[in-house]
């Protein structure tokens, strides 16, 4: 299992936790959970098709990710992500941000951080005015890994840095602006000398050390209110967080078991104070969660990867969750020839459910093939648009701009083995038109 977060720690290190996949038949879509082939489809569309979709590819010689991508007021797009000089990214690297316009021309570029290792993994828009950028130091805070939250105006200079955590090693995930105008940010905090495995280690995606979720609350300048540390016997590995529109906040995780095999999907409600209401736990199968959204009508959708016992490989699923922890429907989704993760969920403008998805033969190949799925609210494939642009993706983000068209980053490599920032832009149907 392997967390969308953890790209810069373990760069080249790619594995999956768990044997399992699934080489599965199409059934109805019907009933708690349908399985269905994972295929290509082009379906007649009514809408208006963009002429302005393109790929682009950013790096400037060095390697770099886009890790996350928000729309700015202006209708130009910020792409947040880590930089480095070398391959090696979990010793040096710098937190990047790049602001682009609708054509994909690059408007500017700054990096923030020091010495050290820092990257950038989450984005939002800032309170009045500006951004703010989430992500991990080891340049700055109290020594080692801690959490690290970037202030910039809206020309990317820098209007403040905090840093969180304390002795152990502490990364943000996650960053979502609050009503009461503060922040609330979701990461891992990693004991180093609990050792679990090494990151390379075939079939382990994780930290070094035994990790649980990490939580801090702040106010609008940054400054802490209060942070929680949920305590596991397990790894557990965070990966998203929300304030929910009925009150108190929503994490989702993942608990990882390794080396045994099997890994749990986590679900977890908080109060406004942090503190836990309530869990809900997937043990049927082996899942892993990377992304999250609270929809429309106040349900949350879930996607990531499915391992089953009798196959080898991984499966997307798409995972439907009322306020109060119950399951809705659940989809599993997979490819006889192929692997597959869900990485990023989102409501398109039409209320559907629009699922980025990285598809691969190997995970250890350059052949990693970006696919768009769009669900409707009952969980019922409506189209699958396989994006045909030569490069492959690694990771990813998505979302969908003013007119409809969907943005996308991530990684891309190239011949020479370097990793690049892709950023991509379909028509309102998921394809990149030629």
């Amino acid at each position: 299992m392997i967390l969308k977060h953890l790209y810069f720690l373990f760069l080249g290190s790619f594995v999956l936790i768990a044997s399992g996949g699934c080489s599965i038949d199409a059934d109805s879509p019907g009933g708690a959970t349908t399985q269905a082939v994972l295929k290509t489809t082009t379906p007649e569309s009514n809408h208006i098709q963009l002429e302005d979709t393109w790929v682009r590819l950013f790096g400037n010689g060095q390697e770099s990710s886009g890790e996350d991508v928000i729309q700015t007021k202006d209708g130009s797009f910020l792409v947040v992500g880590g930089t480095s000089p070398s391959q090696d990214f979990g010793s040096i690297g710098g937190v990047m941000l790049l602001k682009v316009n609708k054509s994909g021309e690059i408007l500017w570029q700054h990096t923030y951080g020091g010495e050290g290792y820092d990257a950038g993994w989450a984005i939002t828009e800032g309170h009045e005015g500006g951004f703010v950028l989430g992500g991990v130091t080891t340049s700055f805070g109290t020594g080692g890994m801690d959490g690290y939250l970037v202030k910039v105006d809206d020309e990317g200079k820098e209007v403040w840095a905090k840093t969180f955590g304390g002795a152990l090693d502490e990364s943000i995930a996650s960053v979502q602006k609050t009503r009461d105008g503060g922040y609330f940010l979701v990461g891992n905090r990693v004991d180093p000398n609990d050792f679990v495995a090494d990151p390379g280690a075939a079939g382990y995606g994780g930290f070094a050390g035994r990790s649980n979720i990490y939580l801090v609350k702040t106010d609008g300048e940054g400054n802490e209110i209060w942070s929680h540390t949920l305590e596991s016997p397990f790894n557990v590995l965070a990966s998203a967080g929300i304030q929910s529109t009925q009150g108190g906040y929503f994490v989702l995780a993942t608990v990882v078991y390794f080396p045994q095999e099997g890994d749990d999907l986590l679900l977890v409600m908080l109060d406004e104070d942090g503190n836990e209401v309530w869990r809900q736990i997937w043990e049927e199968d082996s899942m892993g969660g990377y992304s999250m959204i609270q929809d429309s009508d106040g349900n949350f959708i879930i996607t990531g990867l499915v391992e089953f016992e009798e196959d080898t490989g991984s499966d997307i699923f798409l995972l439907k969750v009322d306020p109060n922890g119950n399951e809705l429907w659940q989809r599993k989704l997979g490819d006889a020839e192929a692997d597959a993760i869900g990485r990023a969920v989102i409501e398109t403008n039409n209320g559907e459910y629009g699922l980025l998805v990285e598809k691969f033969s190997s995970y250890y190949s350059r052949d990693f093939t970006p696919l768009l799925l769009f669900f409707d609210k009952e969980g019922n494939l409506v189209q699958t648009s396989e994006l045909d642009i030569y490069y492959s993706l690694k990771s990813g983000s998505l979302i969908q701009d003013d007119v409809g068209a969907y943005i996308i980053t991530g990684a891309s490599t190239g011949a020479n083995g370097r990793f690049r920032t892709i950023l991509i832009r379909t028509d309102q149907d998921g394809h990149v038109r030629k």
